[in-house]
């Protein structure tokens, strides 16, 4: 086992059975790590924002990235203890506050938000993350990607593998992605683009975009709307929800599925013909869209 661990005063330490030995980091360096395909990347941390990129190859690159104010990030890391460490083909990154200082309330009178890093996997590697203050982006990889982030933004971008993200409170945005996802924005909106697979997509707090479907979609919005463009037909049945918003699904005409729509509070509109039931209360249609199909 192979331990790095970043001091306050960006001292990395490496452990191994032949001995130890120690060299300065400072941003713009890389800490290297010679793996194989299909192990997985924990990440952990507070305070930092992760850009993470596959490509090929058998190492993980951990680069701190050189910041436009050097004065930022060092005050930062004052408060800040990192660690990262490899198990196998396994390595594990945390970066959590000091508790032994009281810095929170001084680093957010700065406007401070995180340090950066800049990673390299594997094309064929898994993610686990959790972040408590700063994003996370991943892109290029042929593996799962799961985690959370309390504060701050999720981007993945052509993920070939199964997906489960949650933000408490920032957007989630995918595109180009192929499997099973889950996909949850508590306070934030979420945006999918060219999906491939049965999706699932929640915001308590923000609209909800779906482009490009080829699947399945169970999208639920509590307070937002929902917006669904087809270009061709679902391939199972697909249910949208929203308690306080529109609903809105945009289609070509040679897209069908059978409908089946009902407005509580407010009414309902199509441009093709279906047989329409409804009240003063709330309004249903049910019916074939262009020669029907699965269910909608």
């Amino acid at each position: 086992m192979n331990i790095v661990k970043i001091f306050i005063c960006l001292l990395v330490v490496v452990s191994a059975s032949t001995g130890t030995f120690a060299a300065d980091v400072k941003p713009g360096e890389t800490v290297t790590f010679t793996v194989q395909p299909e192990g997985t990347l924990y990440w952990k941390s507070a305070m930092v924002t992760a850009e993470v990129v596959a490509s090929a190859g058998n190492r993980v690159e951990i680069h701190f990235k050189e910041p436009e104010d050097i004065y930022d990030a060092e005050d930062l890391l004052d408060y800040l203890k990192i660690e990262v460490r490899q198990d196998g083909n396994d390595i594990y990154f945390t970066s959590e506050l000091d508790k032994d200082k009281k810095c929170d309330r001084r680093w957010s009178k700065k406007g401070k938000k995180s340090v950066r890093f800049e990673v390299l996997v594997p094309d064929r590697y898994n993610i686990e993350f959790n972040t408590a203050i700063g994003g996370i982006s991943v892109k290029g990889l042929n593996g799962s990607v799961a985690g959370s982030s309390s504060v701050g933004n999720i981007a993945l971008n052509n993920i070939e593998g199964a997906i489960d993200v949650e933000s408490n409170a920032g957007s989630v945005k995918v595109e180009q992605i192929r499997g099973k996802a889950e996909i949850t924005s508590n306070a934030g909106s979420v945006s999918i683009k060219h999906a491939e697979g049965d999706i699932t997509a929640n915001s308590n707090a923000g609209s909800i975009t779906i482009q490009e479907l080829k699947g399945s979609i169970n999208a639920t919005s509590s307070a937002g709307s929902i917006k669904l463009t087809l270009t061709e037909s679902p391939a199972r049945d697909s249910y949208l929800t929203s308690s306080a918003g529109k609903v809105i699904v945009s289609l070509t005409d040679d897209v069908g599925f059978d409908l089946d729509a009902e407005a509580t509070l407010g009414r309902i509109h199509t441009d093709f013909p279906v047989t329409m039931k409804g009240s003063f209360m709330g309004t249903s249609i049910r019916g074939p869209i262009n020669q029907g199909g699965v269910k909608m």
